[in-house]
């Protein structure tokens, strides 16, 4: 992810951050916290398969482009399903 966008790297850290530290005010157990964690961190993987173009736009996306950036969801599930070891409550 880092390769491909720092932006969006740097982001799912943050977020993997925050889901943590919800997750220990909410008192998640351990195997529930760590799952929290790296589903917080995996949650924009698809982006790995959009464009760089469309991740670096910087003008309005048109509606096609838009329609391409929500897919990011339906990428990373497929691309997250297809490694073994990945639990299914991830995806």
């Amino acid at each position: 992810m880092q390769e491909k966008n720092e932006y969006t790297y740097k982001h799912n850290i943050g977020v993997g951050i925050i889901a943590t530290y919800l997750g220990t005010k909410l008192g998640l157990s351990k195997e529930s916290l760590s799952d929290l964690t790296m589903a917080a961190i995996l949650h924009d993987v698809g982006k790995t398969r959009i464009p760089e173009r469309l991740l670096e736009k910087t003008g309005k996306l048109t509606a096609t482009e838009y329609d391409e950036i929500k897919r990011h969801t339906i990428y990373g599930y497929e691309l997250l399903k297809s490694i073994p070891g990945i639990p299914p409550r991830l995806l």
